[in-house]
């Protein structure tokens, strides 16, 4: 599982291989600090951003 906070959005991505039926979250901390509505179906387009700062970090 790889985690990411970019100002009030957190994602959380699970590594498909040890955890194949988890899905990737997504969560307005600001607006819900204790992570209730995973955010992620409605906000492809924010996934999709945070998703690729994770992996250029993660590259070396």
């Amino acid at each position: 599982m790889a985690l990411m906070v970019d100002g009030r959005d957190m994602l959380i991505v699970p590594n498909k291989a040890s955890q194949p039926d988890d899905v990737v979250e997504l969560y307005d901390l600001k607006a819900d600090p204790t992570g209730e509505k995973n955010l992620a179906a409605d906000s492809a387009e924010k996934v999709k951003e945070m998703s690729a700062m994770l992996n250029a970090w993660w590259k070396p």
